[in-house]
């Protein structure tokens, strides 16, 4: 049990069982600052004094059968005495003190049926811990989904605000934490006849005990369409300051025709199969980007992600400037691409052309710079001639000269190309 002794009276309530086969202890408790505040903290829909000796008295929570509260509190610890307060009420043989965390639904930012992100708030029991915390996402009798919370993975200085005041006093602050919870509970195939969810919240204590505390109703709207791009501060290929986001925009609705062919970027079809959902295309110039789900603030700024290698610039939603920034190609240390010849000079003595050039080598970014044999060939459109040359270790070029011999009169017309290398054993 959670709840230390100092909380309780040295003395307790016995009864006998409802079975009367034996006594039923009910500890009693000290009552801490007063009942409003005992009420609150251990989520009690009432609280019975018993005069347990002259000015002493100690107090046993108890909670109305069925009733939010009494969900907080584990059955094992639900007592055996009874009592009517607007109600059937059950008393707790632990005086109340042991509860269940309470999950909170803080804010809702976005409830569409194929992306919901809304903010949980966990507040930690009087006594014990949260050992686990699930929520469950159900349509009907079935349960679509689930999500379990990590609860090392809190939002940090999460600002409360005055969420929390019918829960806890501002001073139990300390003891909540702000999850996100991200979802996409349908899935490509699934029916959008309904689009009303039960949420049940499942949350277990540090002795592994669990109970569903809470349920509560989400309503769900069309499906959107979702972009995971990188947003980047300036309009520029360099990743600094580069942040992994979401943007969206609509979905449309169309209805199939018998015989047609069907649209492209089907993402949902109803149950019906008449209609479907189709996604909008990034590309397009008449798509409208925006930054939250629920389609109220235009996107701006620079994104890069949906549209191969270029950063785009969205501006009040639309798609504007790109920048292309495919990346240079990484070549290997001895590849071909890294080797250059260029002409210096050509020259022509009778039938004989004599050309000047000159091979050179990038050695950025890695490049071999040992010494290699360069193949080097001149070709006239008929005839080609063939010569090998060394670049020494460490250079960057080298000059050369082939003597060709024309098979075509136009001299104007001679190449030259690198064809091959070697490198020395």
């Amino acid at each position: 049990m959670a709840a230390p002794a100092g909380a309780y009276r040295t003395k307790s309530l016995i009864t006998r069982n409802k079975e009367n086969t034996g006594d039923a202890q009910h500890l009693c408790a000290i009552l801490q600052v007063d009942k409003a505040t005992m009420l609150k903290r251990f989520y009690l829909d009432g609280v019975f004094t018993i005069s347990l000796e002259p000015n002493v008295d100690g107090v046993i929570g108890y909670c109305r059968i069925g009733s939010a509260n009494f969900n907080m509190h584990t059955a094992s610890r639900r007592g055996q005495l009874r009592i009517y307060d607007g109600g059937d009420c059950q008393f707790m043989n632990d005086a109340g003190l042991n509860t269940f965390g309470m999950p909170i639904h803080i804010s809702t930012e976005a409830n569409n049926v194929n992306y919901i992100e809304f903010t949980v708030a966990i507040l930690q029991p009087w006594y014990g811990t949260v050992s686990n915390c699930k929520i469950e996402f159900w349509s009907g009798s079935s349960l679509v989904i689930e999500r379990t919370f990590d609860l090392n993975d809190s939002i940090p200085n999460y600002d409360f605000g005055t969420s929390l005041n019918q829960f806890s006093p501002a001073a139990d602050i300390s003891r909540v934490k702000a999850y996100k919870v991200l979802s996409s509970p349908m899935i490509n195939g699934l029916a959008l006849s309904s689009l009303n969810y039960e949420l049940r919240y499942n949350v277990s204590d540090e002795n592994g005990d669990s109970s569903y505390v809470k349920t509560e109703q989400f309503s769900l709207k069309p499906p959107v369409t979702i972009f995971y791009v990188r947003k980047r501060p300036y309009a520029t290929c360099g990743t600094d300051g580069e942040v992994s986001t979401r943007i969206f925009s609509t979905m449309a609705k169309m209805k199939l025709n018998p015989g047609k062919p069907e649209p492209e970027r089907i993402q949902f079809r109803e149950a019906n199969g008449v209609w479907v959902w189709c996604a909008q295309d990034a590309s397009s110039y008449d798509t409208l980007f925006y930054a939250d789900a629920n389609l109220t603030k235009p996107a701006i700024g620079f994104y890069y992600g949906e549209w191969g290698n270029y950063l785009v610039e969205l501006w009040d939603g639309h798609l504007g400037q790109q920048t292309d920034c495919t990346p240079a190609p990484i070549l290997s240390p001895r590849d071909i691409e890294r080797y250059a010849v260029q002409r210096a000079n050509v020259s022509i003595n009778g039938s004989i052309v004599i050309v000047d050039y000159v091979v050179q080598r990038n050695l950025n970014s890695g490049g071999d710079a040992g010494q290699v044999n360069v193949n080097v060939v001149v070709r006239d459109g008929v005839g080609t001639t063939e010569q090998w040359i060394t670049m020494l270790a460490g250079k960057t070029s080298v000059n050369g000269t082939i003597r060709h011999r024309m098979k075509n009169p136009n001299y104007n017309g001679v190449t030259i190309d690198i064809v091959e290398l070697s490198w020395p054993a």
